[in-house]
């Protein structure tokens, strides 16, 4: 019951009450309390537990991508500097060689064995968390990999993969335009090709 009500005309205010003024034009009272009607809910949130789920995982694996690639530029480093010491560069024999191109392209053949039927990083405007947890781990697993044994072609193209993938993922997690994801997905798919012809790999 609303605590205002109209006062009969002529009637005057009881003892002991204080007189009342009408609420202003336009007030309707609020309605009475309780529970919404059954079958009745308050509308909700758009849902973006997928893409928070989606960044927190994805940025450990960015923390363990940054710190691979981080130990290889500074293992890079101290070779180069070693080799800058020394009159005579280091040399490896064609099987030392052979081996380490051996090792990156498998790395690369197992990341990506499969990878274009599980789609692209973005489906249906959400994140597809497995193909982005498999390029980030693809893009450790081939940084490791390399060694200063491995020949320049496979390591030129394994470097421009990495920096490929990074990008799109790097993009995709930002919530790039669709134009921007499309064409770094073309140059990802134009690495991936390039890092296949120097192993000798099926594209």
């Amino acid at each position: 019951m609303n605590s205002w009500a109209p006062q009969a005309a002529g009637v005057p205010p009881q003892p002991g009450m204080q007189p009342q003024s009408p609420p202003p034009y336009g007030w309707n009272p609020p309605p009475a309390g309780g529970p919404p009607a059954a079958g009745h809910t308050a509308p909700g949130r758009p849902r973006v537990w997928l893409w928070a789920l989606a960044t927190v995982v994805l940025t450990v694996v960015a923390i363990a991508i940054t710190a691979a690639v981080t130990y290889a530029i500074a293992r890079a480093g101290s070779s180069t500097a070693t080799s800058s010491a020394d009159p005579a560069p280091p040399t490896y024999t064609a099987a030392e060689q052979a081996d380490a191109r051996q090792a990156v392209c498998n790395a690369f053949d197992a990341t990506t064995a499969n990878q274009q039927a599980q789609g692209g990083v973005i489906v249906d405007g959400q994140p597809n968390v497995p193909v982005m947890l498999r390029k980030s781990a693809g893009a450790v697993t081939i940084v490791q990999a390399l060694v200063p044994a491995t020949p320049e072609t496979v390591t030129a193209s394994a470097r421009q993969y990495v920096t490929a993938n990074l990008n799109l993922l790097n993009a995709a997690l930002g919530q790039g335009s669709l134009d921007q994801i499309k064409n770094l997905t073309d140059s990802t798919n134009d690495a991936t090709s390039a890092l296949a012809d120097a192993c000798g790999l099926p594209k």
